[in-house]
Protein backbone atom coordinates (compact mmCIF):
# COMPACT_ATOMS: atom_id res chain seq x y z
CA UNK A 1 0.00 0.00 0.00
CA UNK A 2 3.28 2.53 0.14
CA UNK A 3 3.41 2.45 3.52
CA UNK A 4 6.61 2.10 5.45
CA UNK A 5 7.71 -0.49 7.90
CA UNK A 6 7.32 2.13 10.44
CA UNK A 7 3.98 2.92 9.60
CA UNK A 8 2.61 -0.81 9.24
CA UNK A 9 4.01 -1.78 12.48
CA UNK A 10 2.36 1.53 14.33
CA UNK A 11 -1.01 1.14 12.43
CA UNK A 12 -1.11 -2.51 13.73
CA UNK A 13 0.23 -2.15 16.94
CA UNK A 14 -1.93 0.76 18.18
CA UNK A 15 -3.62 -0.38 20.52
CA UNK A 16 -0.60 -2.15 22.55
CA UNK A 17 1.31 1.17 22.18
CA UNK A 18 -2.33 3.07 23.49
CA UNK A 19 -2.06 0.12 26.42
CA UNK A 20 1.89 0.41 27.27
CA UNK A 21 1.09 4.34 27.40
CA UNK A 22 -1.82 3.98 30.10
CA UNK A 23 0.25 1.31 31.81
CA UNK A 24 3.38 3.91 32.20
CA UNK A 25 1.41 6.45 33.43
CA UNK A 26 -0.30 4.54 36.25
CA UNK A 27 2.81 2.87 37.37
CA UNK A 28 4.67 6.93 37.28
CA UNK A 29 1.84 8.03 38.94
CA UNK A 30 2.19 5.61 41.71
CA UNK A 31 6.02 6.19 42.30
CA UNK A 32 4.78 9.93 42.13
CA UNK A 33 3.20 9.57 45.53
CA UNK A 34 5.96 7.26 46.97
CA UNK A 35 8.14 9.91 46.12
CA UNK A 36 6.65 12.86 47.55
CA UNK A 37 6.03 10.74 50.56
CA UNK A 38 9.54 10.25 50.94
CA UNK A 39 9.96 13.77 50.28
CA UNK A 40 7.63 14.79 53.26
CA UNK A 41 9.16 12.63 55.62
CA UNK A 42 12.41 14.16 54.57
CA UNK A 43 11.70 17.75 54.69
CA UNK A 44 9.82 17.70 57.85
CA UNK A 45 13.06 15.34 59.70
CA UNK A 46 15.08 18.44 59.11
CA UNK A 47 12.72 21.03 60.74
CA UNK A 48 12.33 18.84 63.66
CA UNK A 49 16.14 17.67 64.35
CA UNK A 50 17.06 15.30 67.27
CA UNK A 51 17.37 17.19 70.27
CA UNK A 52 15.45 20.01 69.38
CA UNK A 53 16.61 23.65 69.86
CA UNK A 54 18.12 25.80 72.38
CA UNK A 55 15.42 28.29 73.16
CA UNK A 56 18.31 31.30 73.42
CA UNK A 57 20.56 30.80 70.39
CA UNK A 58 18.21 28.69 68.10
CA UNK A 59 20.77 26.76 67.36
CA UNK A 60 20.66 22.98 67.64
CA UNK A 61 21.41 21.26 70.47
CA UNK A 62 23.01 18.46 69.16
CA UNK A 63 25.20 20.62 66.99
CA UNK A 64 27.26 22.03 69.73
CA UNK A 65 28.66 18.70 71.00
CA UNK A 66 27.89 15.92 68.70
CA UNK A 67 28.81 18.18 65.39
CA UNK A 68 30.09 15.49 63.26
CA UNK A 69 27.50 13.02 63.40
CA UNK A 70 24.98 16.24 63.56
CA UNK A 71 26.57 17.27 59.76
CA UNK A 72 25.95 13.53 58.56
CA UNK A 73 22.55 13.49 59.71
CA UNK A 74 21.83 16.72 57.77
CA UNK A 75 23.40 15.18 54.92
CA UNK A 76 21.52 12.02 54.12
CA UNK A 77 18.47 14.15 54.75
CA UNK A 78 19.39 16.66 52.55
CA UNK A 79 20.17 13.46 49.96
CA UNK A 80 16.70 12.05 50.94
CA UNK A 81 14.58 15.47 49.92
CA UNK A 82 16.89 15.92 46.93
CA UNK A 83 16.89 12.66 45.20
CA UNK A 84 12.99 12.14 46.26
CA UNK A 85 12.57 15.64 44.17
CA UNK A 86 14.94 14.39 41.43
CA UNK A 87 12.79 11.59 41.14
CA UNK A 88 9.26 13.39 41.07
CA UNK A 89 10.97 15.57 38.08
CA UNK A 90 11.57 13.00 36.36
CA UNK A 91 8.18 11.09 36.79
CA UNK A 92 6.43 14.60 35.72
CA UNK A 93 8.80 14.53 32.60
CA UNK A 94 7.54 10.75 31.94
CA UNK A 95 3.51 11.89 32.63
CA UNK A 96 3.65 14.65 30.08
CA UNK A 97 5.16 12.60 27.60
CA UNK A 98 3.49 12.52 24.23
CA UNK A 99 4.21 8.90 23.62
CA UNK A 100 4.97 8.38 20.37
CA UNK A 101 6.47 5.42 18.58
CA UNK A 102 10.53 6.98 18.77
CA UNK A 103 10.05 7.33 22.64
CA UNK A 104 9.89 4.26 23.43
CA UNK A 105 12.96 3.18 22.52
CA UNK A 106 15.09 5.40 23.95
CA UNK A 107 14.17 8.00 26.05
CA UNK A 108 11.26 6.55 28.01
CA UNK A 109 13.42 3.80 29.28
CA UNK A 110 16.47 6.02 30.18
CA UNK A 111 13.63 8.40 32.48
CA UNK A 112 12.30 5.33 33.88
CA UNK A 113 16.16 3.77 35.12
CA UNK A 114 17.18 7.50 36.33
CA UNK A 115 13.67 7.41 37.86
CA UNK A 116 14.88 3.88 39.41
CA UNK A 117 18.24 5.10 40.74
CA UNK A 118 16.66 8.17 42.15
CA UNK A 119 14.01 6.44 44.28
CA UNK A 120 16.62 3.97 45.65
CA UNK A 121 18.95 7.06 46.65
CA UNK A 122 16.16 8.75 48.56
CA UNK A 123 14.97 5.63 50.12
CA UNK A 124 18.79 4.36 51.05
CA UNK A 125 19.10 8.12 52.30
CA UNK A 126 15.99 7.73 54.60
CA UNK A 127 16.97 4.66 55.87
CA UNK A 128 20.58 5.92 56.71
CA UNK A 129 18.96 9.17 58.00
CA UNK A 130 17.49 6.90 60.51
CA UNK A 131 20.33 5.20 61.55
CA UNK A 132 22.01 8.19 61.81
CA UNK A 133 19.49 10.06 64.28
CA UNK A 134 19.85 7.11 66.37
CA UNK A 135 23.44 7.40 66.20
CA UNK A 136 23.51 11.17 67.60
CA UNK A 137 20.35 10.77 70.23
CA UNK A 138 23.19 7.73 71.35
CA UNK A 139 19.78 5.28 71.39
CA UNK A 140 22.69 2.99 69.87
CA UNK A 141 25.70 3.01 71.41
CA UNK A 142 28.45 2.44 68.35
CA UNK A 143 32.20 0.65 68.19
CA UNK A 144 32.27 2.31 64.68
CA UNK A 145 32.95 5.93 63.41
CA UNK A 146 29.85 7.38 61.76
CA UNK A 147 31.36 6.86 57.94
CA UNK A 148 30.98 3.32 57.62
CA UNK A 149 27.25 4.81 57.06
CA UNK A 150 28.36 6.28 54.72
CA UNK A 151 30.53 4.25 53.09
CA UNK A 152 27.29 1.74 53.30
CA UNK A 153 25.33 3.87 51.30
CA UNK A 154 27.58 4.51 48.71
CA UNK A 155 28.92 0.91 48.59
CA UNK A 156 25.07 -0.38 47.95
CA UNK A 157 24.37 2.66 45.48
CA UNK A 158 27.86 1.95 43.28
CA UNK A 159 26.33 -1.65 43.00
CA UNK A 160 23.29 -0.32 41.90
CA UNK A 161 24.20 2.26 39.45
CA UNK A 162 26.33 -0.65 37.88
CA UNK A 163 24.38 -2.71 37.82
CA UNK A 164 21.98 -0.28 36.16
CA UNK A 165 23.80 1.10 33.68
CA UNK A 166 25.09 -1.74 32.85
CA UNK A 167 21.64 -2.65 31.28
CA UNK A 168 20.91 1.00 29.95
CA UNK A 169 24.65 0.76 27.81
CA UNK A 170 23.72 -2.86 26.62
CA UNK A 171 20.31 -1.72 25.87
CA UNK A 172 21.44 1.31 24.17
CA UNK A 173 24.36 -0.83 22.08
CA UNK A 174 22.10 -3.14 21.08
CA UNK A 175 19.62 -0.41 19.70
CA UNK A 176 22.38 1.72 17.83
CA UNK A 177 23.73 -1.62 16.41
CA UNK A 178 20.31 -2.58 15.37
CA UNK A 179 19.75 0.99 13.81
CA UNK A 180 22.56 1.07 11.71
CA UNK A 181 22.53 -2.76 10.52
CA UNK A 182 18.89 -1.51 9.29
CA UNK A 183 20.46 1.58 7.69
CA UNK A 184 22.64 -0.51 5.96
CA UNK A 185 20.26 -2.71 4.47
CA UNK A 186 17.82 -0.21 3.73
CA UNK A 187 20.06 1.67 1.42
Amino acid sequence: DGKTAKQVFETKHASLREKAERTVRELANTVLIVSALIGTINFAAIFTVPGGFDQTTGEAIFLKNRHWEFGLLMFYLAGGLFSSLFTMGTLLVIIFLRFETDEFYLSLPFYYVTGVIAIFYSAVFTIVACCQALIVQKVVITDFRPLVLFFFVYGLTAVMVMETFYVMFDYVYHLIRYCLCYRGLES
